[in-house]
């Protein structure tokens, strides 16, 4: 720890830098299990050291390009990414993966830029890290007034369905019994003109035998020609 913290006051020393005043505070909400991006972005150049720290305790620390692991709290192995890892493009953020409540706290970025005009500048990036589970929404209740007018309108949809029912059984019931009815007159009228047939065709029979003209017996005409079906 002792030993990179000499090397870059030498550094310091022999390649004078211009402290940069633009520093840049930040916020960052994450939620238990997922993945943060922890923002530092600084202009273009030659990255010549970035550090990474929560604390006294490093993320990770690049000096010359290289990554110098032995640095790194082990609370952060494996966990910590570059999001640009060629370093190029002015994003130095990272990505901490899989975080807990005790990830929360400030983060520092701390960045030594060697731009393209040769001028070293030193840009400091803070973000405060807060993690916590999600807030349940507390349930929405309805004022009195509006809960009485829920059930009243739910009575009334039920009288009026009620109702509804009733017609439309009623309306059934009648439908069945003009069914009904004009049924049973159609099979009355049908018996009396059963019935009628019969006894007109009854007495027809009857009178058949008078409706016909009798021929005349000779032997009865010769001897009583006064008789009725004798005479002409």
């Amino acid at each position: 720890m002792e030993a990179h913290l000499l090397y870059l006051h030498i550094f310091l020393l022999f390649f004078p830098t211009v402290s940069a005043d633009d520093s840049v505070f930040t916020e960052q909400v994450g939620t238990p299990g997922e993945d943060v991006e922890l923002g530092c972005l600084v202009p273009e150049g030659t990255v010549v050291v970035l550090e990474w720290k929560q604390s006294n305790r490093y993320l990770l620390f690049y000096r010359d390009g290289k990554n110098v692991k032995r640095y790194r709290d082990e609370r952060f192995a494996d966990r910590v990414r570059l999001q640009d890892p060629q370093m190029t493009s002015g994003n130095l953020g990272v990505i901490l993966q899989n975080v807990t409540p005790e990830d929360s706290g400030d983060y520092t970025c701390k960045v030594l830029v060697q731009t393209s005009g040769g001028e070293r500048r030193d840009f400091t990036r803070i973000v405060q890290l807060s993690v916590s589970e999600p807030e349940e929404k507390s349930p929405v209740y309805q004022p009195l007034e509006a809960q009485n007018n829920d059930e009243t309108m739910r009575e009334d949809n039920t009288v009026n369905g009620k109702i509804a029912k009733s017609i439309s059984r009623a309306e059934a019931d009648e439908d069945n019994f003009n069914f009904t009815a004009l049924a049973v007159g159609v099979g009355v009228v049908a018996l009396i003109v059963f019935v009628v047939f019969g006894i007109v065709f009854k007495k027809r029979e009857q009178l058949k035998p008078w409706l016909q003209k009798k021929e005349p017996n000779p032997d009865l005409c010769e001897k009583n020609p006064l008789e009725p079906e004798c005479l002409p």
